[in-house]
């Protein structure tokens, strides 16, 4: 449990009864003024029995509020009390070395919050059960949808008809994985938290590739190193080995030694050189080389051109590797250029391939829907605590082109196009395969709304999920700019949770964005959604 370093109820001072020397009991980093630093110092000092009682006695306290509300008041308040010189320093400290690791998107910096947003551990590992209940859900749907259940076969069916051409081959041609590699694949699940209110809604789950990865480790350690700062214990709030990267590798590794029954040594990302997001292979596919060999794993790093097999093992550009991680690349180009890497990805059973192909199909949004419904829950065998997560946290999504009727609230009975235009302020309208926030249409200013839904019923493609109102997501943030400024504004927050191994990580990457009045905003980061570190506290 991490210790609060407040000033003791009644002041008094202690440091004067400590030698100068031993008065600097934390590790600052090159910026902060020595003179916040002692203030700091004594802060800690003066706190000490202070904190062991918000410990045991204060953490609810008189009011029931959190350790994490506690905590993001503490903070502000000795943000405050910082000049703003030391907090332009802090800002350089975090947010600018933050940059120099690597937090940039196509050579732009990535905008960034630097001051934490902070989980309570008990809430958030109770949503991290729920999640990882549906991630159960998914996969089942997927093991349905490959068997020769005539339900799965009709999920399938709906599901490859709103990929690209080259997705839905390589999806189609890719043999079944092993059930270790299904449960073990990694998935991130797009998500809004409100850590005031505890509520949680999963709008959308993807596959993950290599990107991100280094982003959640940059930004656990900013996380820690803005705490450090500002004179709290940096041991409370490393979370750094508990980053993605950590347990991405710990996975391979289980995944590899389980399968082969040796070390992984080797790894090749196959990467797509004309990709637009180049800077992946440019700065972040680099920085994890270096981080996958403190792992005792070498990196190789090729086009899907420069993958061959021979003898049943992996070369990638002319290097034999253990395994095989695909970064996003160009399937048409691959299907036509590159019959090696082909091959390995159609056979992750044969070659050790961690993200296969078929994972590609729990990134069809489209499987939201069928989470939501009860002949599909009843073919998969979902258990009663998977579908009571599912009715919790996955807001109530539909195929219109797929839905004979639905029930209104009064019990009436409605179309499909009925249902979204009585509650048009109420969805939102999305492509089941779209990236990058692109074609989302909110019925609450789409001018068009009543085309969209026609195209949606009548071309498929398109799933309809309740929209998550901006007043429960939204929330006053307390950051600091480059010059040292103070700013609160309302900013609007999702988080990135990733499940890894089958367990969903208690930290994630956070995306925020100022909320802006009549402004429907869509968080991505490539559209331009900042950033913020994630502590469990």
């Amino acid at each position: 449990m991490f210790s609060l370093l407040l000033p003791p109820k009644g002041g008094g001072d202690r440091s004067a009864e400590i030698p100068r020397q031993d008065r600097r009991v934390f590790l600052w980093g090159k910026g902060v003024s020595m003179a916040y630093q002692e203030l700091a110092t004594q802060r800690a000092l003066d706190g000490e029995n202070y904190s062991r009682k918000i410990n045991n006695d204060f953490y609810e306290g008189d009011f029931g509020e959190s350790k994490a509300t506690l905590l993001e008041r503490d903070v502000n308040q000795r943000l405050g009390e910082m000049s703003k010189g030391d907090r332009a320093d802090l800002y350089t400290l975090t947010v600018g070395n933050a940059q120099v690791k690597g937090l940039m998107l196509l050579d732009a910096p990535i905008p960034m919050i630097p001051v934490p947003i902070f989980f309570d551990r008990e809430k958030t590992a109770d949503k991290a059960n729920k999640i990882e209940k549906v991630h159960n859900a998914l996969i089942k749907i997927e093991e349905l949808a490959f068997s020769e259940n005539p339900v799965g076969k009709q999920i399938l069916q709906t599901v490859t008809e709103g990929m690209s051409t080259p997705e839905k081959e390589l999806l189609l041609r890719t043999e079944t994985p092993l059930p270790s590699t299904i449960r073990r694949r990694n998935t991130r699940f797009d998500t809004f938290y409100n850590t005031d209110t505890n509520d949680m809604a999963i709008i959308e789950a993807n596959t993950t590739n290599p990107e991100g990865m280094l982003y959640h480790l940059i930004l656990q350690e900013t996380g820690r190193d803005f705490m450090q700062a500002l004179g709290y214990d940096p041991k409370e709030f490393d979370q750094t080995k508990d980053s993605a990267a950590h347990q991405v590798i710990r996975m391979f590794q289980e995944e590899y030694e389980e399968r082969k029954g040796e070390p992984l040594k080797t790894l090749g990302v196959v990467y797509e050189p004309t990709d637009e997001a180049s800077v992946v292979n440019q700065s972040e596919i680099p920085r994890l080389k270096e981080f996958f060999q403190s792992f005792s794993i070498d990196l190789h790093i090729g086009a899907p051109t420069e993958v061959k097999t021979e003898d049943d093992q992996v070369v990638i550009n002319g290097e034999p590797v253990d395994a095989i991680w695909r970064n996003a690349v160009d399937l048409e180009k691959a299907l036509k250029n590159a019959p090696g890497f082909i091959d390995v990805l159609a056979h992750p059973s044969t070659y050790v391939v961690l993200n296969d192909d078929r994972g590609r199909f729990m990134g069809s949004k489209h499987l939201l829907a069928e989470l939501h419904d009860p002949k599909v829950q009843k073919a998969a065998g979902f258990t009663d605590e998977e579908i009571a997560a599912i009715k919790e946290i996955v807001p109530f999504t539909f195929n219109p082109a797929d839905v004979e009727a639905l029930e209104g609230p009064g019990g009436e009975t409605l179309t499909a196009k009925e249902y979204l235009m009585q509650f048009r302020k109420e969805f939102i309208l999305k492509p089941s395969s779209g990236t990058h926030g692109e074609e989302l249409n909110f019925g609450v200013n789409n001018k068009d709304w009543e085309k969209t839904v026609d195209t949606a019923i009548t071309q498929g493609g398109f799933v309809a999920q309740r929209y998550i109102p901006y007043n429960s997501i939204t929330r006053p943030i307390t950051s600091i700019t480059a010059e040292g400024d103070l700013v609160t504004a309302n900013y609007v927050q999702d988080t990135n949770i990733h499940v890894i191994g089958g367990k969903a990580l208690g930290t994630s990457i956070c995306r925020a964005s100022l909320a802006t009045k009549g402004e429907i905003k869509v968080l991505n980061v490539a559209a331009g959604g900042g950033l913020q570190p994630s502590l469990l506290v």
